[in-house]
């Protein structure tokens, strides 16, 4: 929906521990990108084994706050560690496309 948008330049991603969509989005991202893309993932400081607010498990190594940031940076998607750097990112993004703001 969004690669498709004219007015869409950058997608902001917010997720949050538990399940694996995030995942694999980044991994999809990192085999074809399109829009930019900037992310944040809420449950840095949940103690080991939290699952997300659905009940949405980590499987092992994935599904964790861990996984999914470098999943992230894998894909070379900025990820902000707390909601305040939100709207930085999707400016600092814009800014390298557009030779600075």
């Amino acid at each position: 929906m969004f690669l498709k948008d004219l007015e869409t330049e950058v997608v902001v991603l917010v997720g949050e521990i538990g399940g694996t969509k995030e995942e694999g989005f980044a991994k999809h991202y990192a085999i074809s990108p399109g829009k930019s893309v900037a992310a944040c993932i809420a449950g840095q400081a949940a103690p080991p084994g939290r699952k997300g607010h659905a009940s949405a498990n980590a499987f092992g190594a994935t599904g964790t706050y861990v996984s999914k940031v470098g999943a992230f940076r894998k894909a070379g998607i900025p990820v902000a560690k707390r909601l305040s750097e939100v709207p930085e990112l999707p400016a600092t993004q814009l800014g390298s496309r557009r030779g600075g703001l």
